[in-house]
């Protein structure tokens, strides 16, 4: 572009470089900011250089605060990258909640069709009968992955600490739905605070504003910083439309549902919700149960909405959700990974992905 001058070119063209050859991932935040820390570059010099890559449609503006976004580019952008036929699966699971879980199958069914001929997954799971943290299982076999593996995928994890050890020792590390201020690893994400968001706005659209919340508290040491999310996007939500006290309106129970029917009862009581936000689906069958006892009934006189699960259905109702593609969440994870193995210099990326609302039974009538 005329007049352009050389800093901005130059950092244009690194960027733009990073986008055609894949290492940056459609959807991949470019926070101006990290990149002139990253570059040694001024920050206003990053904005010029991202503003004329939003003009030739290799990024987009994200959001009001002056982020930016990677967008996709046509069919063979990833020609270059090198074809993953073998990964490691790291899980949390035990093997029995491994083999059950709807999530875990399918993100394995959309990573085993993004991986080249011939496809290995090898599984490292938990045993015992609960899971626990990355950093608690036994050491990988290091030799023996690297042999048999070009890359590690981790889902349901609940530390850093262990991912970093593996990025530490060689491997190649994305990170399905989990990030961490401290990752050394790369990771795709579900949007999680636009899932909150999209929930609670979706009942204020409907003319509720007693709206509740169910899942996990404000905590700045949380293990699960979706959780966390998700919290933010619904007192985001809330704030807009100028709610005074949400934080009095969350009933915490963790990441579990085991404290619901002990404590929904008494928080139903006092503050009088007309509606529901639920953090997980996995929460919706205990709260409906706990509602049920107290004679209210969903939708008549609250609705719910869950700003995560695959659960779609509870009793008769459908659950109005934030609905989330886990098999191209698996694929992308790939993808990701491919995109590290291509460049092991470019720092740690983020990838969000986001989430549908779909409209079930739940919310379909405003509460009394």
């Amino acid at each position: 572009m005329a007049g352009t001058n050389g800093p901005v070119l130059l950092v244009k063209a690194h960027l733009r470089a990073l986008i055609e050859r894949a290492e940056l991932l459609e959807g991949a935040a470019l926070d101006p900011l990290e990149l002139a820390q990253a570059a040694g570059a001024p920050e206003k010099t990053i904005r010029e250089a991202l503003t004329e890559l939003a003009r030739e449609g290799f990024v987009s503006r994200k959001g009001r605060g002056g982020a930016f976004a990677v967008k996709g580019l046509p069919e063979g952008r990833d020609a270059g990258l090198p074809k993953v036929h073998s990964v490691a699966v790291v899980c949390a699971y035990t093997e029995e909640q491994f083999g059950l879980s709807t999530y875990v199958s399918l993100l394995l069914k959309g990573i085993r069709n993004e991986l080249a001929t011939p496809k290995t997954i090898q599984q490292y799971l938990h045993t015992g009968s609960s899971p626990k943290r990355i950093s608690d299982m036994p050491a990988l076999h290091v030799s023996k992955v690297r042999r048999e593996c070009q890359g590690v995928l981790a889902m349901e994890t609940y530390s850093a600490e262990g991912l970093n050890a593996l990025v530490a020792q060689g491997f190649a590390v994305a990170a399905i739905d989990f990030a961490h201020r401290s990752a050394k690893f790369d990771s795709l994400n579900v949007d999680h605070l636009e899932a909150g968001y999209l929930a609670t706005s979706q009942l204020i659209e409907l003319g509720h504003r007693r709206i509740a919340y169910i899942g996990e508290r404000a905590d700045r040491k949380s293990e699960d910083p979706t959780w966390q999310d998700r919290l933010t996007g619904y007192l985001r939500a809330m704030a807009e439309v100028g709610s005074v006290h949400p934080e009095g309106w969350i009933l915490g129970t963790g990441r579990s549902a085991d404290q619901i029917p002990e404590l929904l009862p008494t928080f139903h009581k006092t503050y009088r919700p007309t509606a529901y936000v639920l953090a997980s689906g996995i929460l919706a069958d205990a709260a409906l149960s706990a509602l049920e006892s107290l004679g209210v009934k969903c939708p008549k006189y609250v609705s719910l909405v869950s700003a995560d699960g695959i659960q779609t259905n509870f009793g008769r109702l459908t659950l109005s959700r934030v609905k989330v593609d886990y098999e191209e969440l698996g694929r992308r994870a790939v993808q990701l990974l491919a995109a590290r193995l291509s460049c092991r210099a470019l720092p740690p990326v983020r990838v969000n992905v986001p989430g549908v609302l779909v409209t079930g039974d739940s919310s379909k009538v405003c509460g009394a």
